[in-house]
């Protein structure tokens, strides 16, 4: 049986969108009801349409800060939890500072960022999915 799930994407908008839970993983969730349309996505009517749109910017959002992790060393911490697992942490006095813009890119501030970094951030979206979707305020 599948369980129906309601989601907000807190941070990027104000939408709620209500789910159907898939049972086996692997399987896509099934967007049912735009429960609450924040002004920035109030316009696209269709529900899957509005879950493709809302959970696109989380997705988006969610894989840069990951990949500044990964790329940017001087940004963060790695720790070896007691399974082996490596785990990225931002660094004491780095954090992930973002919003979308009017055109809903990714904007990441990258000012208190040392200059590695910074270089390593424009590296990234030079040459990747992230091209045309994410600014760096450097």
């Amino acid at each position: 049986m599948q369980r129906k799930n309601r989601w907000r994407n807190i941070g990027t908008c104000e939408c709620i969108l209500q789910f159907l839970a898939p049972e086996t993983i692997g399987e896509h969730v099934i967007p049912f009801l735009v429960e609450k349309s924040c002004p920035v996505h109030a316009e696209i009517i269709d529900v899957k349409l509005h879950f493709d749109a809302v959970y696109g910017e989380n997705s988006l959002k969610n894989k840069f800060e990951t990949d500044i992790l990964k790329t940017a060393t001087a940004l963060r911490d790695t720790t070896i939890d007691e399974e082996g697992k490596t785990i990225l942490s931002w660094k004491k006095g780095f954090y992930f500072k973002w919003y979308f813009d009017f055109d809903r890119k990714l904007v990441v501030d990258a000012r208190k960022y040392p200059l590695d970094a910074k270089n390593q951030l424009q590296a990234l979206i030079a040459n990747s999915e992230y091209t045309g979707k994410v600014i760096i305020i450097v």
